[in-house]
């Protein structure tokens, strides 16, 4: 029973509930994970063990919906996010990460509420617009970890159905997760600590996995795209909320 009210079960539940908000939506685990989880355990932790979850529902879900993946915007978001990764390394030295969080966190709740209450009002974008989103994806990617905003706002204004958000937001992350992971394990941040959370987890997000399969097929376009509005509204608070 104690272990039911351990940092360590508390941070699986975290991982649970992350990882089907992932299946389902294509993204969410990590802003929902890292602040949560680096809270509990500290971000040497929360950062590989997210980071690793990451790359192993990219590749699940990839190898379910491959055929909605939007191959076109994929390889420009992600040449462009390679392009700015070495930008990001200066503007880390020079951005505080709060201020960064916050403009990222604002931005989130405005294209959320336009999407609930005005939707007609939403910007398309053309599809070249890929390269600057993918490389401000790349800024923040190797500065904070944070470059799913940017894809998400992409993959929004482009107007993707739900089967296409999921694998193309996929597609993109598979290639910046395994970059991400061989720079945690070349600079010793898989500790036992590390070790011992990612294994204890694994049932755990397995079964939402399977859960989080369930629900996608059964939700429509028109209830994906509210649902995935509200989450993207309650991930732009947790960013500010956490960021003062």
């Amino acid at each position: 029973m104690e272990f039911l009210h351990s940092p360590f079960a508390i941070a699986i539940l975290v991982l649970f509930i992350g990882a089907m908000i992932r299946v389902v939506f294509g993204f969410g685990d990590a802003l929902l994970g890292m602040p949560l989880i680096s809270l509990l355990l500290g971000v040497k932790i929360a950062t590989p063990v997210i980071a690793a979850y990451g790359l192993v529902l990219a590749i699940s879900i990839l190898i379910r919906e491959w055929k909605s993946i939007r191959f076109d915007s994929t390889w420009r978001l992600i040449l462009a996010s390679l392009v700015g990764i070495p930008f990001g390394i200066y503007y880390i030295q020079t951005v505080p990460e709060h201020t960064t969080k916050i403009g990222l966190g604002i931005i989130l709740i405005l294209t959320s509420l336009i999407n609930i209450f005005y939707p007609k009002h939403m910007p398309t974008t053309p599809e070249k617009s890929a390269y600057g989103f993918g490389f401000i994806a790349g800024i923040l990617g190797s500065a904070y970890n944070t470059n799913g905003p940017p894809i998400l706002l992409y993959g929004l204004m482009r107007k993707w159905e739900p089967s296409t958000m999921r694998a193309t937001m996929q597609s993109y992350f598979l290639p910046t997760n395994l970059f991400i992971i061989f720079s945690h394990v070349s600079s010793g941040m898989w500790t036992p600590p590390v070790f011992q959370l990612f294994w204890m987890a694994f049932p755990a997000v397995v079964v939402a996995f399977f859960i989080g399969s369930k629900i996608s097929k059964h939700i429509t376009p028109d209830k994906f795209k509210n649902a995935l509005y509200v989450l993207v509204l309650v991930m732009g608070l947790i960013m500010i909320g956490t960021s003062l």
